[in-house]
């Protein structure tokens, strides 16, 4: 899959792109790191509101650092 560029709406994102799975995101950092999120460690609703996170292009970084958490 190709990584897809982030929108980052706030232009202060640490996330340089994403791949959108039906049960997985990949997440792509500007320093080279890379993260899967699935449905098996956050549970289908919370995937589910990560990818509008991210289709969204604003405050991924603020969710992934911890700053506010999915309440489903």
């Amino acid at each position: 899959m190709i990584m897809r560029k982030y929108k980052n709406n706030h232009h202060n994102s640490k996330v340089a792109g994403y791949d959108i799975f039906p049960s997985a995101v990949k997440i792509y950092y500007k320093d080279g790191s890379e993260h899967i999120y699935d449905s098996a460690t956050l549970g289908e609703e919370r995937l589910a509101m990560l990818k509008v996170i991210i289709l969204a292009g604003a405050n991924l970084d603020a969710l992934l650092n911890g700053q506010y958490t999915l309440i489903v």
